[in-house]
């Protein structure tokens, strides 16, 4: 036998109440021989052998090498027909990865192709498009040129115009005329011309935009030709002879691509320069529309300072002819006595603020109150009878505080003094339900007697000391016992109802539960309530509680000693005993 598996297994101490909880009742033993004595001899609940065999408490043998060994044949067959299985799919991948991959191929030859094609539509766009910038800045110097001439034919001809309205129309009227007109013919030609420049260069840009579009249609899937060709290269690491080709071709690719994104990038630039140029005269005319609208916001800001100065002019006036009839109303003085007045009248710097006050402080008086001195007078009394009450709930108060102080201190005293017995029994009585054993009783706040609490600390034997919250449900029950059983032993009850103590119990834990009631009986009476044989065995009086009928329960006795009547009832003269109460419910056999 090796021992409790419990035993045999280390872990973290958190884990051992779970490692007890599941291990605390299998034992591990050398060999499957020794695990069925051990079985038939003890009839313990689970035994475990070193090759893996389980023995249960009725003999039943589960797991180990022989289970193992016996199905050996039909799993060597099923693993066969698995592997030949897996074979047959990774043949099928591999012809799978195999067509992809020419696939892969065809598509990177295609791609090749279309980035070769659009890298020549990109130089020629590129070329057209410097054609047309060279286009377009010459039909703007002519555009220029022209205006000028215009302009200045337009001069002239008004000065012809005027001179001829005093004297003979002249010959040359007529050939400046002819000219200006001609001017005008090539001045709308040029315009056409420039009309269609600036459609071949859209036409330009869209195509830039369009083989733009493409190019990214032609990186998402080089890309996703890279994301597939990867995946094949994965599944395919066997196959590698054409890796390091595949690799030098993708490395052309981005090449090529990169190079293609610089030369849009060029493109795009020249565009963007030839957009800008167009859109300067735009910016010129918006920025005179903007100082206009600027010139008129400052007119309207003038005007309305302005009016703002007519009303506060107004208002100005509106207050001194107010002050003016205040003075005439209150006073009986015009403005100029009152500029006199307040010239030759030192007034304070807080005039204003001190003036507010008074006139609050006279409005808050109120009418005169002629009763006031009687109610002074009661109100004087009252005072006098309220400050004399007030002394005595004070007096009352420490009075009353003494007491407290006193009847705390008395109190700390006998809690120390109950504590101290009740720790001494708490013990002895513990080493007695638990030989080899020790239980402690500690107070949670040793400083504060009134408010502390008390914590049971045991060590049982063959363990460590614990807490009471980490003991099994007997344990638990058992130490609680204790320290009923130490309260009574300082402080006994002559009458104690104990209500299935010893239902957790086992069986020599209940022999000693039952040695403390026969010891306890000469100082108090119990009440036992109780299921357990050993117990109803120990008292001397038993009573049944059963119930006939739903909510009727009737006591039958069962074992009275001599003197007791037929309902149970014991004489005052007898001594103290112990009295087991049994609760049953009949079944159908019973009736």
């Amino acid at each position: 036998v090796l021992g409790l598996a419990s035993e045999l297994v280390q872990c973290r101490p958190e884990h051992l109440p779970a490692i007890e909880t599941l291990l605390g009742d299998v034992i591990v033993v050398d060999n499957l021989d020794t695990a069925l004595t051990l079985a038939k001899t003890t009839g313990w609940r689970r035994i475990v052998s070193l090759d893996g065999e389980v023995v249960h408490r009725k003999g039943s043998v589960t797991g180990g090498i022989q289970a193992r060994q016996g199905a050996g044949i039909v799993q060597r067959r099923a693993d066969l027909a698995q592997a030949e299985l897996e074979i047959s799919r990774i043949a099928e991948d591999a012809a799978q990865m195999a067509s992809e991959k020419r696939k892969l191929s065809d598509e990177l030859t295609a791609l090749r192709n279309s980035a070769g094609k659009a890298e020549a539509k990109l130089m020629a766009l590129a070329e057209r498009a410097k054609e047309a910038e060279e286009w377009r800045h010459n039909l703007e110097q002519e555009f220029q040129g022209t205006q000028k001439s215009a302009a200045r034919l337009e001069a002239e001809i008004l000065r012809l115009e005027k001179s001829t309205a005093q004297t003979a129309e002249l010959p040359q009227v007529d050939a400046l005329q002819s000219e200006r007109d001609a001017l005008l013919r090539q001045f709308s030609e040029r315009s056409a011309d420039a009309d269609v420049a600036e459609r071949r260069i859209s036409d330009a840009e869209q195509a830039v935009v369009s083989l733009e579009e493409r190019v990214k249609q032609a990186d998402h899937r080089l890309k996703r030709a890279q994301e597939a060709q990867t995946y094949s290269q994965s599944k395919l690491s066997k196959v590698g002879p054409e890796r390091e080709q595949t690799r030098k071709e993708i490395k052309e690719s981005h090449s090529r691509r990169d190079s293609l994104s610089r030369l849009r990038e060029d493109v795009s630039a020249k565009l963007q320069h030839a957009q800008e140029s167009r859109q300067s005269s735009i910016a010129q005319s918006l920025d005179l529309q903007a100082k206009a609208k600027q010139a008129r916001w400052a007119a309207q800001e003038a005007a309305e300072r302005a009016h703002a100065e007519e009303l506060s002019k107004a208002k100005a006036e509106g207050r001194r002819a107010a002050a003016h009839q205040r003075l005439l109303e209150e006073y009986g003085i015009d403005e100029v006595e009152a500029r006199r007045v307040a010239a030759e009248t030192e007034v304070p710097p807080n005039a204003a603020a001190l003036v507010a006050r008074l006139r609050r402080e006279l409005k808050a008086m109120g009418e005169v109150n002629l009763g006031a001195i009687e109610a002074f007078d009661r109100l004087e009394e009252r005072f006098q009878e309220l400050t004399a009450q007030s002394e005595d709930i004070l007096t009352g108060i420490a009075e009353v505080e003494s007491t407290i102080r006193e009847l705390d201190l008395q109190t700390r005293e006998r809690f120390r003094t109950t504590f101290e017995k009740v720790q001494s029994a708490f013990s002895g009585l513990f080493e007695r339900l638990f030989p080899g054993g020790n239980g402690e009783l500690r107070l949670t706040d040793p400083e504060n007697l009134l408010e502390t609490g008390i914590e049971i600390d045991v060590t049982l034997p063959g363990k460590k000391r614990q807490k009471l919250d980490l003991l099994s449900g007997g344990e638990r029950s058992l130490c609680a016992t204790t320290f009923l059983f130490s309260l009574l032993k300082v402080k006994p009850s002559p009458l104690v109802i104990l209500d299935e103590v010893d239902a957790p119990l086992d069986g020599r834990n209940v022999e000693r539960f039952t040695d403390l009631l026969r010891e306890f009986a000469d100082r108090c009476q119990f009440i036992v309530i109780t299921h357990n044989a050993t117990t109803i065995e120990s008292a001397p009086v038993w009573l049944g509680v059963t119930m006939t009928e739903p909510g009727v329960s009737v006591v039958l006795p069962a074992r009275l000693p001599e003197g007791f009547d037929d309902v149970g009832r014991r004489p005052a003269d007898l001594p103290k005993a112990i009295v087991s109460v049994e609760a049953y419910t009949p079944t159908r056999s019973n009736g």
